[in-house]
């Protein structure tokens, strides 16, 4: 397989095995890992997966020089999802009174649902999901409680924005607030799939309910392919635990791939994880994922969509990508211009001409830190 932003490296491979393969394996991987990383330089990205490591090989390493560190980092994972999710009930009260249905998704939703350990799956942030036609009504709720949004009310364009973040004022909690499930997609009717089988799962004294776990499986694929500063593998043990903790259905993922047009990280994440991990997938959708054609805009799209191939224009080719496809009767000029008209939408401007000043400044800002990097690296060498 080609190798993508979103794999891991061969050390952060020898990680994920010590977190999830059985102990007695998982132990020889750990040795593996430590003789060629040291602790104290081991990446944030990777560093998320610890927690995992300590509970996985506690009872087989106990007297493992680093064990007593990974459980103070297993526990202070413990007391922040504690803390979040305990923010999440609030929220959950104003959206009921308000007639809002709101489906927790990600790192709190899989602690609740599939590892059932509120220490073993760090989250940044809350992630929920609400119906399109709520966004407006839920994202003024939560200005008027104390979140702050991190884009403002009137510079949110509900049809191609999946998305908004916000802070607690008082907590300094972070929350995703969606309205479609994934960015590449917002479209209302498709976003209908998700909402079909919605279990709950025990939020404290209450229920929450989430996405059924073979969505959970298809949420997690997509957006772990997603290009990230930090190192995005912490997919791979969620994908692990999805899989072998639950009854996937097989048949509805690649459904749903092929319907929201999403067969090519689902493909080559499911293909990953078999020849890696061993997972047990099975081969009917991994030659049926394998048969679909994809159309060249959607190759574009994927590609744009990891860092492979995110350089110096940045998001723009994906945008470009998805305006494009939306917007593939017209003729190329016509797309063009009402490509401006997406990115005024897209950034939030209040006039057009606002787009080539931003622009310009970003290009800069990278020239700058390129010309920065490449004085650092002569001087390394000098050195």
């Amino acid at each position: 397989m080609q190798h993508r932003s979103y794999l891991p490296s061969l050390e952060q491979e020898d990680l994920l095995k010590a977190a999830l393969w059985e102990p007695s394996r998982a132990l020889l991987h750990w040795h593996a890992f430590k003789a060629k990383v040291p602790f104290d330089d081991i990446d944030y990205g990777s560093s998320r997966l610890l927690p995992l490591v300590y509970k996985n090989l506690v009872a087989v390493a106990p007297d493992d020089p680093f064990m007593g560190r990974m459980k103070g980092i297993y526990r202070l994972t413990w007391a922040q999802n504690q803390r979040n999710l305990n923010q999440l009930t609030s929220v959950q009260k104003l959206f009921e009174e308000n007639n809002i249905v709101l489906l927790l998704l990600k790192g709190g939703a899989l602690t609740l649902s599939c590892y059932q350990d509120y220490g073993l799956r760090g989250m940044g942030d809350l992630d929920i999901l609400i119906p399109p036609e709520k966004a407006e009504l839920a994202i003024s709720l939560l200005q008027s409680v104390g979140w702050k949004a991190q884009k403002h009310f009137n510079k949110i364009y509900i049809p191609i924005h999946h998305a908004n973040a916000f802070t607690h004022n008082e907590s300094g909690i972070e929350m995703d607030l969606h309205w479609h499930l994934i960015g590449q997609r917002c479209d209302k009717e498709l976003g209908k799939l998700f909402w079909e089988h919605t279990p709950e799962t025990k939020l404290g004294t209450t229920h929450c309910k989430t996405l059924q776990a073979t969505d959970h499986l298809f949420h997690t694929l997509v957006h772990g392919t997603a290009w990230n500063t930090v190192a995005p593998i912490r997919w791979i043990a969620d994908a692990y635990w999805l899989i072998n903790h639950n009854e996937i259905d097989w048949d509805r993922l690649s459904k749903v791939s092929q319907k929201l047009q999403m067969v090519l990280p689902i493909r080559d994440t499911l293909h990953y994880l078999l020849e890696r991990f061993e997972v047990k997938v099975p081969e009917k959708i991994i030659s049926e994922l394998k048969d679909y054609h994809c159309p060249p805009w959607q190759i574009k799209e994927y590609r744009a969509w990891n860092q492979q191939t995110r350089g110096f224009f940045g998001v723009l080719p994906l945008l470009w990508v998805r305006h494009s496809q939306a917007n593939s009767t017209q003729s190329t000029l016509a797309r063009s211009w009402g490509f401006i008209r997406y990115l005024k939408q897209w950034y939030g401007f209040d006039h057009s001409a606002q787009i080539p000043a931003h622009l310009i400044k970003k290009t800069i800002r990278k020239i700058k830190k390129n010309l920065q990097g490449r004085r650092f690296t002569t001087h390394s060498i000098g050195a």
